[in-house]
């Protein structure tokens, strides 16, 4: 497939272009600067573009950009008689690009592979779609918003609230057998949608680190069962814990599900539960791409076959997240219009 590239910076050629060269799809880079998109491409198998009007004869199948967002809205716009989706690097924070055509965004944590297993049990019904979802310090700002809102299928925000806090630390010792005295500084926010599910948010950037809090969850709660998932900080070690439970609709027992997961060098090929039949597959663990490579190469190919994660849906989860903090500042309950 030919995949346009809007810029060629840091993020693209450490993140991207190694999935994408491993993908073989065909590459046309463009650059404000050419002769940064032109020295990229001299010893790899890519096309220097060197205007933007010359992606209407290229006709590529998609374009990614990776441009600096005092300029997006103006590239964007220049893009819009192309027949494609164009995704956008994280984050959407530019009211102005909710007006254009065919914008997503790459947005990679609802596509990691423990992400698109949840949804396997959900789309197979063998758990409904959950009431209440709770990120606690498993994921950070947006990008939890977008994983959770992702599993309640995306709703509205009605009412917010938040809160932040900092904690004074009496001094923990921590994985390399230093005393650390970071105050855990927590913002935490709850978010009422307009469907009457509940999301959760409680995260900080210093708890990862430090030993006393040694697990970090995602809880999905559901009328039927829940999915819990976490990742458990040891010294020397760190992986995932996952527990999924329903009521069996034939004899309304609860059952605690067996679950099976292959993964070798940070490369998850497979996650089941073999007795309900519902298994998912690492289409790209041939190409030994780790999670986030994983989460990548989905939303890549998805857009090439028509699905995106909407600008619209980003920008929301953008949003949800400056109200939580600015809830907390001003210590009062926001009302979404």
């Amino acid at each position: 497939m030919k995949i346009g590239i809007v810029g060629c910076g840091k993020r693209f050629i450490n993140v991207y272009f190694p999935i994408l060269e491993k993908l073989n799809h065909e590459l046309f880079v463009w650059n404000r600067s050419s002769h940064k998109s032109q020295e990229f491409c001299k010893d790899k198998k890519c096309n220097v573009v060197t205007s933007l009007e010359s992606f209407k004869n290229i006709l590529p199948d998609l374009i990614l950009c990776f441009i600096p967002s005092q300029y997006q809205y103006d590239i964007l716009n220049c893009l819009q008689d192309l027949n494609c989706n164009i995704l956008l690097e994280t984050p959407a924070n530019d009211k102005r690009i909710l007006s254009l055509q065919n914008i997503g965004i790459l947005e990679q944590w609802p596509k990691l592979p423990l992400e698109q297993f949840k949804n396997l049990i959900y789309v197979a019904d063998l758990i409904s779609r959950p009431y209440m979802v709770f990120n606690d310090g498993r994921s950070f700002d947006y990008h939890a918003i977008a994983q959770l809102r992702t599993q309640l299928r995306f709703p509205l925000p009605a009412y917010i609230k938040g809160s932040t806090n900092v904690f004074n630390n009496p001094g923990i010792i921590d994985a390399s057998g230093k005393i650390n005295l970071t105050p855990h500084d927590w913002t935490t926010g709850q978010i009422e949608m307009s469907n009457g599910s509940l999301l959760l948010y409680n995260f900080s950037y210093n708890c990862k680190s430090l030993l006393s809090i040694p697990i970090q969850f995602i809880r999905s709660y559901s009328t039927n069962g829940s999915i819990v998932t976490g990742r458990m900080k040891e010294i020397g070690n760190d992986y995932e814990f996952i527990d999924i439970r329903y009521q069996d609709k034939s004899t309304k027992e609860i059952k605690v599900c067996e679950i099976t997961l292959e993964r070798k060098d940070n490369v998850t090929f497979s996650l089941s539960l073999k007795k309900e039949n519902i298994t998912w597959v690492n289409p790209y663990g041939i190409l030994q791409f780790d999670d986030q490579q994983t989460a990548i190469a989905t939303i890549i190919d998805d857009a090439i076959k028509g699905t995106v994660y909407s600008y619209n849906n980003a920008y929301i989860d953008y949003a949800c997240m400056q109200m939580i903090k600015t809830s907390g500042q001003q210590q009062q309950v926001i009302k979404v219009s």
